[in-house]
């Protein structure tokens, strides 16, 4: 562009598996997607959460209603899964599928032939495409969105720039932002701090050695 002369961009589009071994293995700069695996390599900064929604078919029954889908009601469906499905614990509950498609591409396909349902993120499901209809389901489900970067690396500084193109082109179209931190001033924390120990929870997973959290702070130093 303009604004970066000199500089190409070349995207890959692939598995949240892959996406996250590129990272680790410095085949690529960063990565956005979902975590596959926490690993202690790389550094996950959250961008967005999407609703996970359940795609058809048009001639599908489910087409009928616009109404959430409660996950009970799909016992006896054949299920197309996908990366996406097999990390979804209610669609566990439901029974192992015997069609598996790792590539959005090929799934899309599947359900545009009618062979089955699946789940996909909102933003992944195609809005203009006459064939296909999605609801979404209860309890919902969402998917978070991270920046994947490595711990122990110095992003170039055409790769720093596009990052912060990336994340104003967010701020320019999104209706809200919400700022998210682990909250080092937490009761529980606290608490764990009083026995000596560094906190460990579910809101700050990582043991003292191994923390991507290069800054802890609680409520009260944000606000200031």
């Amino acid at each position: 562009s303009t604004n970066f002369p000199g500089i190409n961009l070349l995207l890959n589009d692939d598995t949240a598996r892959a996406v996250q071994q590129k990272v680790e293995r410095n085949e690529v700069d960063f990565g956005i997607g979902s975590i596959w695996q926490p690993s202690s390599l790389l550094k996950y900064t959250p961008l967005f959460a999407d609703k996970l929604e359940l795609v058809f078919h048009r001639d599908h029954y489910l087409s009928e209603s616009d109404a959430p889908v409660p996950w009970d009601d799909l016992h006896g469906e054949t299920f197309l899964d996908s990366g996406i499905t097999k990390t979804m614990l209610a669609r566990q509950v439901l029974g192992q599928s015997k069609f598996d498609f790792p590539n959005i591409t090929t799934l899309l396909a599947m359900l545009r032939s009618n062979l089955g349902i699946s789940v996909l993120p909102s933003l992944a499901i195609p809005k203009t495409d006459g064939e296909l209809r999605s609801r979404t389901l209860e309890p919902s489900e969402t998917r978070n969105i991270h920046l994947i970067t490595r711990n122990d690396w110095t992003l170039s500084p055409a790769a720093e720039a596009m990052i912060e193109t990336i994340i104003n082109e967010m701020l320019r179209v999104g209706r809200q932002v919400i700022v998210t931190f682990p909250n080092f001033g937490f009761w529980r924390h606290r608490l764990q701090i009083f026995f000596g120990q560094t906190p460990v929870s579910k809101e700050l997973p990582y043991q003292w050695y191994d923390t991507p959290n290069v800054h802890v702070l609680t409520i009260n130093d944000f606000e200031k």
